[in-house]
């Protein structure tokens, strides 16, 4: 069986990473000084976060992203809401269709002035025309700007865990948000396929369809970003077998993507969706109906393929149970001379685990690492294990949650491995 875990999100946010747009415009507002009027306490960011945000940016890019369309447009919309919430992707679809409706040019007197940060006035002063090169251009600049704030909430040390994703524990993850969140603080060694891109590389921001036949408006679909920026996948290739399960853990099933993730279900043996509450249960299912139609959705359900399932609160640690990755690193230095080991050993420990099960899993895997880079000599094997513990221990470095829980993890892993412990 194959488990495949989709990101969205909800993960980031439940493990309280401010990660929605509302929190990158609240940071935006405040580095480059453009006000947010509405009320928007349910969104404000750490002042560590802003000032890591701020120290990214010279002053001349804050002049640059000052002046951005698309976030100008953003705030402003923001500001004439009454719930002080905005998608983006569905704001660029909004400001796409109506440049089209009008074939791009509008007189002034009948233009709609909440897109006026989108076009320019012609040579006679009495109409408007969309700049559509520069959407895209401004485009591409929010989505540099959004990479530079993802990578500063990035770093913040993450002290929860799901034990809903423990329980399932996948083979493989598609996630559609641009952090690192699961390779990071559950397992590095799972491959992770970023649909949506990452902030180290390429990231698509956008929308699903655009009603004009133009080509033009090309590079604001998701399609067409994810193929220049090579992020395409087979999911017939990944699903490949009649016995795929699936969890999707904070995802809102809007209409954003919701072309992969049909193909997802549809190519899937069993679907699980946790949701947290039951308004946001009904609320999957409604915009679920949209994929599928009501009739569909009902056997889906009724054939139990797709299950819904309450989320687990997140498991939090105590401060003292928290690993500094600094102390790992300074520890594994000590035993560590050869670079090619090194750097096999600190993606095994460029994480954080959290309980006995997820340490079985990443010791075994750096387990296998050592047995091999040491030519199975178990000997020097033992000894590295014997060494680290002790120096742990002597040293009070929690690793994990605990030393106990360390001793427990090896244990078990012995007797499924004799062969690595002679």
């Amino acid at each position: 069986m194959l488990k495949v875990l989709i990101l969205g999100n909800g993960f980031d946010i439940a493990h309280g990473l401010p990660t929605r747009y509302m929190n990158f415009l609240y940071a935006c507002s405040i580095v480059l000084g453009i006000k947010l009027e509405k009320n928007i306490e349910d969104y404000i960011v750490d002042e560590s976060i802003i000032e890591s945000f701020r120290k990214n940016l010279s002053e001349k890019e804050i002049v640059k992203f000052k002046g951005n369309s698309w976030i100008n447009y953003f705030i402003e919309s923001v500001n004439k809401i009454g719930d002080n919430w905005i998608d983006f992707e569905e704001e660029i679809e909004k400001v796409c269709n109506y440049c089209e409706e009008g074939n791009r040019v509008f007189s002034t007197s009948g233009f709609n002035k909440e897109y006026r940060w989108f076009v320019r006035l012609n040579i006679y002063g009495n109409q408007v025309v969309f700049d559509v090169k520069k959407m895209i251009s401004d485009l591409n600049q929010l989505k540099e700007l959004l990479k530079k704030y993802i990578k500063v909430v990035d770093e913040i040390l993450i002290n929860c865990y799901s034990k809903d994703i423990i329980d399932f524990w996948p083979d493989l993850i598609i996630s559609y948000n641009y952090t690192h969140t699961f390779s990071k603080f559950y397992n590095v060694n799972v491959e992770c396929l970023y649909l949506h891109g990452d902030y180290n590389n390429k990231i698509v921001l956008g929308i699903d369809n655009v009603k004009s036949k133009n080509h033009d408006y090309n590079d604001f679909t998701k399609s067409i970003q994810r193929s220049k920026y090579d992020l395409t996948f087979n999911i017939d290739k990944i699903f490949n077998n009649d016995d795929v399960n699936v969890l999707f853990f904070g995802l809102s099933f809007g209409n954003s993507d919701n072309k992969t993730i049909k193909q997802i279900i549809e190519k899937s043996k069993q679907v699980f969706i946790t949701y947290y509450n039951d308004n946001d249960k009904s609320d999957k299912i409604d915009n679920l109906s949209r994929y599928y139609g009501n009739e569909k959705l009902e056997e889906l359900l009724g054939l139990e393929r797709v299950k819904f399932i309450k989320q687990n609160p997140l498991n939090c640690l105590q401060d003292n149970e928290l690993v500094e990755r600094k102390s790992i690193y300074s520890l594994l230095n000590n035993y560590l001379v050869n670079k090619d080991d090194y750097d096999k050993v600190m993606n095994a420990f460029n994480s954080y685990y959290f309980g006995v099960k997820i340490i079985e899993k990443q010791l075994e895997g750096l387990l296998t690492v050592y047995y091999n880079s040491f030519n199975k000599d178990h000997a020097k094997l033992v000894l590295f294990f014997e060494k680290y513990l002790k120096e742990i221990n002597e040293n009070n470095v929690l690793y994990f949650t605990n030393y106990k829980k360390c001793i427990s993890a090896i244990a078990n892993i012995k007797s499924l491995h004799p062969d690595m412990f002679k």
